[in-house]
């Protein structure tokens, strides 16, 4: 299953999963006055049958949700495994799927927000009187260089952009880590608890 695939899927648990807690709500209970929806049709009041639909019910939601889990575990591992490298302004940057998500929803941001206030601060350059009733020179000392400044900021905004394109690509192409490779993750972190391999991914990529 590649990771686009699995991005749908979790929207889809989540979609029949919504669908049955809007079942249970409605047919969770129901007044002395009413027939339940679902029944024997040897026993019509009785209230077993409908109790027995709620449990099914239930019993399928935790069975999607457990199918979700799985699914988000093996996008979660995938990104934090899988390198691809953009490249900004002529500069190739490799980070991990995880890491360059970080990078598009926050990081980037943060450093072009940090490049955006430097500013002058609205300082005006020109004369001013003294107290002396002199006139003095005020110009604007800058403690950073605009060029090079704007040029950063642009490059966090590109970077932003090279980032969505090459995820549209990797997500549509890169296979999620399957169950066995889990079990396999799993054991090379305990492994390396009791002092034990400490490259996962070598020992990963040799089990392939």
């Amino acid at each position: 299953m590649k990771i686009i695939e699995g991005l749908k899927a979790q929207k889809n648990l989540l979609r029949k999963i919504e669908d049955l807690q809007k079942k249970i709500a409605t047919h969770a209970s129901y007044s002395s006055l009413e027939r339940p929806v679902y029944r024997d049709d040897s026993n019509p009041d009785s209230q077993e049958a409908q109790a027995k639909q709620i449990a099914a019910w239930i019993q399928a939601t935790l069975d999607l949700t457990k199918l979700l889990a799985e699914i988000r575990l093996r996008i979660q591992l995938t990104n934090l495994l899988v390198p691809v490298t953009i490249e900004v302004s002529g500069t190739k940057i490799t980070k991990t799927i995880a890491e360059m998500i970080h990078w598009r929803r926050e990081f980037a941001d943060i450093m072009h927000k940090s490049h955006a206030v430097l500013t002058d601060k609205n300082i005006k350059e020109g004369f001013v009187n003294t107290s002396q009733q002199e006139k003095q020179e005020v110009k604007i000392i800058r403690c950073y260089n605009p060029a090079h400044r704007d040029r950063v900021m642009t490059e966090y905004m590109d970077m932003k952009y090279a980032i969505d394109s090459t995820l549209e690509i990797v997500n549509a192409t890169t296979d999620m880590v399957d169950v066995e490779q889990i079990k396999t993750i799993t054991r090379i972190m305990s492994d390396i608890r009791n002092g034990g391999p400490k490259d996962a991914r070598d020992e990963i990529a040799a089990g392939e």
